[in-house]
């Protein structure tokens, strides 16, 4: 098979996602579409809208083939060990010919010279970043201002979130030696962009869930995805469906707790502690431990740590894929899932009944069963989705 490759969250599926899926196919030219797809959490930290399966589900409705589970332990992560984990999968497929990912810029020759830049740290990029760091500036905004520094006017384009994870996934494939090549395809609307129409962002549609703008939605996705969505509607999680989840989290830990998470230095677990101890909502603990150098996301990712159980010493030993799960497969496309199953360097999961013994997919059924207890319906907190879900589905 000619397989290419998307990472993604489809957090949900959109229209836009369907565009990117159908310019992948028309340049090139493959017969299947692999997406490794964010599970329970996102990157930036939050709980996904809807539940994984759903989403992979969405995903095939909307031109996938095969959807793939990216593990747990790379999900609510920075974007370059997001970024590596998932490129790390599709090179272990050892079938997948490209990767597909969209961007703010279609310029794949900025995007190279960026990766030169990061690879290498050349002495003024070093100083400048330093300089950044020394200002109190977060790691994040002190790269991108070196970026600047070194690309001109061009490189304010790579800092938009998609530029930056283009530059990760590039990154990756370098590091790695990967022979998959990558496909850069123009977004169609702005990451944040708040207005929903045809062509619309994740984000904006999320919000037209949550106002349960439903016109609108049906506007922004693909018409089964439209069904799927209406039908699993007491699965959504709504924003602040996080706040004693989170609160009990922080307030059963100590000081030392705190700081055995995943990018807490610096003394921030002392403002952990005393922020969880002041306020009543996850938002205000997110808005007064935030600073120059710890970011909303950085911190909104480390409260899911919190939650999900997660210490950076346990995700330093879940710093390599060692399986694939698979969550949904199209109907008619089985014969790419043999394929699959018969190339990859790792072994393929379609149910973990009966595995025991590995902790990242232990990880991913235990942020599958804590995600569920966001749902807004009490029917659908039920926990052991990972052993119920049908494999192949009807679009």
């Amino acid at each position: 098979m000619h397989a290419a490759g998307i990472i993604a969250e489809y957090n949900p599926f959109h229209n836009g996602h369907a565009y990117h899926i159908e310019e992948t196919k028309r340049l090139t030219g493959c017969d299947c579409i692999i997406a490794v797809m964010n599970g329970s959490f996102s990157q930036r930290g939050e709980p996904m809208l809807l539940d994984k399966f759903t989403r992979a589900h969405m995903a095939v409705a909307g031109g996938c083939d095969i959807v793939v589970e990216l593990p747990a332990s790379f999900g609510p992560r920075p974007a370059e060990i997001f970024a590596s984990g998932g490129v790390k999968l599709l090179d272990a497929m050892n079938c997948v010919e490209c990767i597909s990912f969209g961007c703010e810029t279609e310029n794949i020759g900025l995007l190279d010279k960026a990766v030169d830049l990061l690879t290498q740290e050349p002495a003024d990029f070093r100083q400048i970043m330093a300089e950044g760091l020394g200002r109190g500036e977060s790691f994040a905004r002190a790269r991108g201002n070196a970026l600047i520094a070194c690309l001109g006017a061009d490189g304010r384009k790579l800092l938009e979130p998609n530029a930056s994870l283009a530059i990760e996934y590039m990154r990756a494939l370098r590091c790695i030696h990967s022979p998959i090549k990558p496909v850069v395809i123009g977004r169609t609307v702005p990451h944040n962009s708040g207005e929903i129409g045809i062509y619309s962002s994740a984000s904006a549609v999320r919000e037209a869930v949550y106002s349960r703008d439903l016109q609108a939605v049906k506007n922004a996705v693909p018409n089964r995805v439209y069904e799927l969505l209406t039908e699993n509607e007491g699965a959504v999680t709504e924003p602040g469906a996080l706040d004693t989840a989170v609160l009990y989290a922080l307030r059963r830990m100590d000081a030392n707790d705190l700081r055995a998470l995943p990018d807490v230095t610096e003394g921030l677990e002392n403002r952990l502690l005393k922020a969880s101890g002041r306020y009543g909502t996850r938002q205000d603990i997110l808005m007064a431990c935030k600073c120059k150098r710890y970011s909303y996301t950085r911190l909104s990712r480390i409260l899911i740590h919190a939650l999900l159980g997660n210490t950076q010493r346990s995700l330093d030993r879940l710093c390599e894929p060692s399986y694939i799960r698979v969550l949904s497969v199209k109907k008619g496309s089985e014969k790419y899932l043999a394929e699959l199953v018969k190339h990859a360097k790792l072994p393929v999961i379609t149910n973990p009944v009966g595995i025991t013994g590995m902790p990242g997919l232990e990880l991913d059924i235990r942020s599958a069963d804590i995600r569920a207890v966001l749902s807004k319906k009490a029917g659908y907190r039920i926990s052991g989705s990972d052993y119920a879900n049908h494999l192949v589905f009807q679009p």
